[in-house]
This record gives C-alpha cells, structure tokens and sequence, in this order.
C-alpha cells in the first residue's frame, strides 16, 4: 500500500506525493514533539489539498509541513474514526458527505466533536475519446448497458446486451465497455447511490424487493463479462490512458475536473438531457454532482492559547474557508473545484471557524 510523507516546500511547488511507512509523525510525538497536520482520504482530492497547503505556507512559513496519506476515501475515514491522539490522523478528505453510519463509528471511538467543512462541489461525468463519435446516455440506458441482471416482468434476468445499439436504437453499435471507480474510491460509491440507484428507483420490479439492503445489492450488482472495467488509484491517470487505448464505444465515467484536464484526450457525453460544464454543475442542474468535504478532529486543534495537538490545523481551517481559496475566482478552480453559491459560502465558513462541531 502506498502513502505519502512529509509534504516540503519543494514537493508542494511541485505537487509531488512519496511513498514513506505509517507511523512516522505518531513516534514523534510520543516522543513529545508536536507532529505536523496529517491528512488521509480521498485520493481525488489530493490536488485540492496540496494547493491549499503550497499558499499556506506562503503565509505562514513557521508551520510544520503536512503529511498527506492517499488512501482513498473508505479506508481515509476508517483511520480517521478509529480515535483521537497523536498515532491518528487530523483531517479526512472525502468526495462525498459523511455517512451516519461512520459519524456513530467516530463517535463510538471517541471522536466525538467533528468540524464538517463543505469544499465545494465535484461532477462525475461520462466521457469517450476524443476520436469518438458523440451519443447520449441517460440513468436508464447506461443501467441497462452494465447490469449484471435486468428485469424481466417479474424476474431478474442475465444481461445480454454486447452494443449499445442492443440497449437501445438510437446509440451507435459498438461494444459496451464502461470504466468505473474501484469500489474502494469515494467516487464509485457516489456513482452507485446516483447513478444506478437512480436508474433502479424508476423501474418497478425493485419497488418488490421488500429489503432495501436486497435492493440496492441487487441495484448495484455489475456485469463481469469483460463489459465493465473497474480502476483504481491514480484513477484519473490509470482512466485517462485506459480511454485513449480502449475501443470506440468505451466510456469511461470521472470527475468533471480531470475530464477538464484532460483537455482534447477526451470529451464529455451528454447525460439526461445535459453536457456538464463548471455553471451547470455549479448550479445543480446537471443531475451528476455531488458536494466534497474536509473533516477535522476538533480535540487536535489548537486553540488561541496555543493549548492542543497540532499546529497549523486552525490555520488550515481559515486557509480553506478563504474566498480566495474556494470563492468564485478562487486559487482552487482552475484545479477543478466548482464554487458553492456564495450564502453557502458563508454559512461554512463561519461554522468552520467558530469550530462548530457536525450534527447528523
């Protein structure tokens, strides 16, 4: 398994991650010293999260420099819950909110008082290559193309489809290959919950399913029959080469913001009705988006008498919450952040700085 060491000026300027054991900064301060900000999480984020702490540094160049762990986000919040203390981490990154169910776990592991802080927000899109020729999907088709079983009056039945033009008439006849999110990435559980569960909910034979763990187990259970592709971590590098060299017909779904960096590798497809674009996403009205977030560990912040666990966790928090940080024309967009609106904005920022702890 691989995670990142200490994060230096130079390795922030270059937005370079190294591979280094666990465990490093917890010895040092059991030995006393105070340890630098630790970060796990999503690995998606972790551009966003190298920026924030390059101009952090610019301002205050005294603080210690992070430690940043990519790990993904399941296994990010499971570290992250498993307690407080200087052998656990500060900060999860997470391309999705929080689930109830973790914030127990934290809470069962005394960690007990959470600052939510909502980044901003993020897309999942449908891209092909460039060299592709366009076509629309919608949840209905694009379940229907990657389903293991589909329903059949009163009964689940294998998936036969090998085109798309065997889903429906109007897509071009190729092959279906789809490349998704491992299920250890933040991403593809986003990508189960909205888009096939979207799908799922509009067909009636789920509605029978008595057991919503069946449903949605039955909802997300995928073709294994060379249709479905499933990546992971860099899931923006392994997917983007993985589409320049799959056949025509291949779609693959990611972030909106590394098929903007992609640049002219690849274009987007339009899903329900809508091309995504930063003012689509923005708004909400591309159906495919999703807020991200950092979470903090409170007990770990310093307060103003200097009295805590690690320093530089408050002055993250203010970094994060800067309109020049995740406003409009923040230093984060042009990384792929899409902008809440700005009462939004606000609302975060003064909870996050007044260290109100989440509520669920």
């Amino acid at each position: 398994m691989k995670h990142c060491q200490w994060i230096g000026r130079a390795a922030l300027a270059a937005a370079l991650l190294f591979s280094a054991p666990l465990g490093i900064s917890a010895a040092r301060a059991a030995d006393g010293e105070e340890r630098a900000p630790w970060i796990v999480g999503s690995t998606l984020m972790n551009p966003l999260t190298i920026e924030v702490f390059k101009h952090l540094k610019q301002r205050a160049p005294q603080l210690p420099d992070p430690r940043i762990d990519s790990r993904g986000t399941s296994k990010g919040i499971t570290d992250f819950c498993a307690g407080t203390g200087a052998d656990t981490p500060d900060v999860v990154a997470m391309s999705r909110r929080m689930r109830g169910g973790e914030f127990e776990t934290c809470t069962k592991h005394g960690v007990a008082d959470i600052i939510e802080i909502q980044l901003g927000i993020e897309a999942l899109v449908l891209t092909v290559s460039a060299r592709d020729e366009d076509f629309a999907l919608t949840f209905d088709t694009l379940y229907r193309a990657i389903a293991a079983e589909l329903p059949e009056s009163e009964e689940f039945l294998p998936n036969a489809a090998e085109t798309w033009n065997d889903v429906d008439k109007s897509l071009p006849k190729t092959r279906i290959n789809v490349i998704l999110p491992s299920s250890a990435l933040g991403a593809r559980g986003f990508f189960d919950n909205r888009f096939l569960q979207g799908a799922c909910r509009e067909m009636h034979a789920f509605k029978n399913i008595f057991e919503a763990d069946e449903r949605v187990r039955q909802c997300t259970n995928l073709r294994k029959d060379g249709h479905v592709t499933e990546l992971g971590v860099p899931y923006d590098t392994l997917a983007v080469k993985a589409l320049e060299n799959a056949p025509r017909g291949t779609v693959a779904i990611m972030p909106l913001r590394f098929a903007l960096d992609a640049g002219d590798k690849l274009k987007m497809l339009r899903f329900e009705t809508t091309i995504p674009n930063r003012e689509n996403v923005s708004t909400r009205e591309y159906i495919g988006t999703r807020p991200i977030y950092y979470y903090v560990k409170r007990a770990h912040v310093k307060d103003y008498n200097g009295v805590g666990l690690v320093p530089g966790l408050r002055e993250f928090i203010t970094e994060v919450t800067r309109e020049s940080t995740f406003g409009d024309d923040g230093y984060l967009v042009p990384f792929g952040l899409v902008s809440m609106p700005e009462r939004k904005r606000a609302e975060v920022r003064d909870a996050a700085l007044r260290l109100k702890p989440m509520v669920r």
